[in-house]
C-alpha cells in the first residue's frame, strides 16, 4: 500500500502513537564521547555526564536492544533511535 506523502492522505499522522521509531537528540557542549554514560531500558533511557544528566521515560515501550547511538563531535550531539514496541502499551 503505498501513501501520499504530499497530501497528508495517508492513514499516518505525526503523532507518537503512530511512529515506528523514537529518536532523542541531547548536546553535550564542551564534552567528548568517553565521558558520557549512556543507560537504556525498556522504561527509560539515562545519558549523564560529570556536568549534565538527563533522565527521560519512553511514551511507549521501546526495544532498547534493538537501539543505536551516534555522537556528532562537531555538534556535541548524542542522537539516540530505538524502536518501538507497539504491542506492551
Amino acid at each position: 500500500m503505498t501513501e501520499d506523502v504530499f497530501l497528508g492522505l495517508g492513514d499516518k499522522d505525526p503523532s507518537s502513537s503512530n511512529c515506528d521509531h523514537i529518536t532523542i537528540k541531547m548536546v553535550f557542549p564542551g564534552h567528548c564521547l568517553d565521558e558520557i554514560g549512556l543507560d537504556l531500558n525498556k522504561r527509560r533511557l539515562v545519558a549523564q555526564s560529570h556536568a549534565c544528566k538527563l533522565v527521560l521515560y519512553w511514551p511507549t515501550p521501546v526495544q532498547h536492544k534493538r537501539g543505536r547511538a551516534t555522537w556528532d563531535a562537531k555538534t556535541d550531539t548524542l542522537a539516540v533511535t530505538v524502536p518501538m514496541l507497539k504491542d506492551e502499551w
